[in-house]
């Protein structure tokens, strides 16, 4: 695989993010995200160019993360060029669980118009998600390799994702504290990622991003990819 490298614009505040074997889903490492005040802890990818269809797999594992009842944490967030959301994944604790609650705007609502929850458990997990925008568009989101929603029919027209942040983003609340786990992040258009995130119908052009599991502060765009 040949590689360009991509800086990634984050907070830096001491010790609260960190690369780590104890992070780690597959490989060597992966990264911690450290709650332990309210300040936000998260990566961001500045994109190359506003993606109008965007799709990501990254895993997460949110077992080491204390919640208050009621609590809800944003923990992806898609912004257009313009730094509005227009996607977020937040994390939720009710008395039955934690859920991902997924807010999606639309240009006729520009408060979180469509949203949904999908209980998760604590344990690790492959999310993956698409973003298309259009007068008609969709997000769809897959847990574990399986589609738990698809909303379509979004008016979500020239809302493409020019940045993408991951971590403990926004929302943070006075009782939230513990630790993150990310790996293993990936991004292109269109074709479905999946667990070993190889498809040999994907071409070059369809691939946006990936993030290597050796360093905290870089993503990698694959300039070419080979499928075993």
């Amino acid at each position: 695989m040949k590689y360009l490298m991509l800086m990634l614009s984050m907070p830096l505040w001491a010790g609260n993010m960190d690369v780590t074997s104890a992070a780690a889903y597959g490989d060597s490492y992966g990264l911690r995200v450290i709650v332990n005040d309210a300040e936000p802890v998260y990566v961001r990818d500045n994109l190359a160019i506003s993606e109008s269809s965007y799709r990501a797999r990254v895993y997460f594992n949110p077992t080491s993360l204390i919640l208050p009842i009621g609590a809800a944490l944003d923990v992806i967030v898609g912004r257009n060029a313009t730094e509005i959301p227009v996607f977020t994944l937040a994390l939720r604790r009710d008395n039955a669980g934690k859920y991902l609650d997924i807010h999606v705007r639309e240009q006729s609502d520009p408060k979180r118009a469509v949203t949904h929850s999908v209980p998760v458990t604590d344990q690790w997990h492959a999310l993956e998600w698409l973003w298309q925008a259009d007068t008609a568009g969709t997000f769809e989101l897959w847990l574990n390799g399986e589609l738990v929603w698809s909303q379509r029919d979004i008016n979500n027209f020239g809302e493409g994702v020019a940045s993408l942040s991951m971590g403990a983003v926004d929302g943070i609340d006075g009782g939230t504290a513990g630790f993150l786990d990310w790996d293993n992040f990936m991004s292109q258009r269109t074709c479905f990622i999946g667990s070993d995130g190889c498809d040999a119908h994907c071409m070059l052009m369809n691939v946006t991003a990936t993030w290597p599991d050796t360093a905290v502060d870089t993503l990698v765009r694959q300039v070419d990819r080979v499928c075993p």
